[in-house]
């Protein structure tokens, strides 16, 4: 151990990495307790102390939240999961037809107002709405569970490959913080901080590291579909030109640009949507630790999605884009 003198005293035993890739750490077990000793240099034996500290102050262990590969596969979690992508594709379908039908009603109502229908015409084309709407999205609605129950099982299955990445990149402090359990955390920091801004600012930063790679894995995911969905588009597209004998030129320029644009407008939605997740689940921490927090972060990622949505959509780049 010439060179290295700092000798460190936990109650858990954490294994770190130093940056060439080897590991230092002894575990000793002591009267039914655990100890670690951990060696670090002299120029880095202060910051990897104070990095240590940091991450099991609130009481847990290092890495102790992280999933296996096919930890999402047991009987406990696929009920958990279906459950929960069906209860989102149903408030999700409920929202969009409840914001729908006040769009259709003010529209007619304009029209009521200058007297191109009459209050009665404009109720009966109201209820021929709502009944056609209503039918045409219970119908779908299981098929948008299925497709949300395939695109959860993919996200997380990439989840677990980018953490895997991780894990040889980054030493287990740094890993620990990405691979959090926000929901648990939240629960530990709340009853060891009395401090409002204190707690503010750590389940900031907890929300934030530990969504990064749900995140990324939610993006990667969304952009093959993305770039799927313009292949499948544009093949069909030449096909049709190669038939009619179309000039594809402008077609081509119009398509690069489209999907240049979408996958912009990707990225800027989930990057935001991060951050407006973290920015919630500290809020939701405040108020109601655990279940706050979890509702915070769904709320702060909604809220930004929807808005997003409703600004993109409303200027489609093709034809036939939606």
């Amino acid at each position: 151990l010439d060179g290295w003198f700092t000798m460190i005293f936990s109650r858990n035993l954490h294994k770190l990495r130093r940056e060439d890739g080897s590991s230092c750490g002894i575990g000793l077990d002591f009267r039914n307790r655990e100890f670690s000793i951990l060696a670090f240099s002299v120029a880095k034996g202060d910051q990897e102390f104070i990095r240590l500290n940091e991450a099991t102050k609130s009481g847990r262990k290092l890495l102790s939240d992280r999933k296996t590969l096919f930890s999402h596969l047991t009987p406990r979690q696929l009920v958990s999961s279906t459950t929960r992508v069906a209860a989102l594709q149903g408030s999700n379908m409920l929202a969009n037809f409840l914001a729908d039908q006040l769009q259709e009603e003010a529209a007619r109502d304009e029209l009521v107002q200058e007297g191109k229908l009459t209050p009665v015409e404009a109720d009966v084309l109201n209820e021929e709405w709502e009944k056609r709407e209503w039918e045409i999205r219970v119908e779908s609605l299981p098929v948008k569970i299925y497709h949300g129950i395939l695109k959860f099982h993919a996200i997380t299955l990439v989840m677990r490959f980018y953490e895997s990445i991780a894990a040889r990149i980054f030493d287990d402090i740094t890993l620990d913080k990405l691979t959090m359990d926000s929901f648990k955390v939240g629960n530990l920091v709340a009853k060891r901080v009395d401090d409002k801004r204190e707690l503010h600012r750590r389940m900031f930063d907890t929300c934030f590291w530990s969504n990064v790679i749900a995140f990324l894995a939610d993006y990667s995911v969304h952009q093959v579909i993305l770039v799927y969905g313009y292949y499948v588009y544009y093949r069909a597209k030449r096909s049709r030109q190669s038939e009619t004998g179309e000039n594809s030129a402008v077609f081509d320029t119009a398509m690069y640009l489209s999907f240049l644009t979408k996958s912009a407008r990707l990225i800027v939605t989930r990057a935001i949507g991060l951050y407006s997740a973290a920015i919630g689940g500290a809020w939701g921490t405040r108020f109601y630790p655990g279940w706050g927090t979890m509702l915070g972060c769904q709320l702060g990622d909604g809220m930004t999605g929807t808005f997003f949505d409703a600004v993109f959509n409303s200027y489609p780049m093709i034809e036939g884009d939606e």
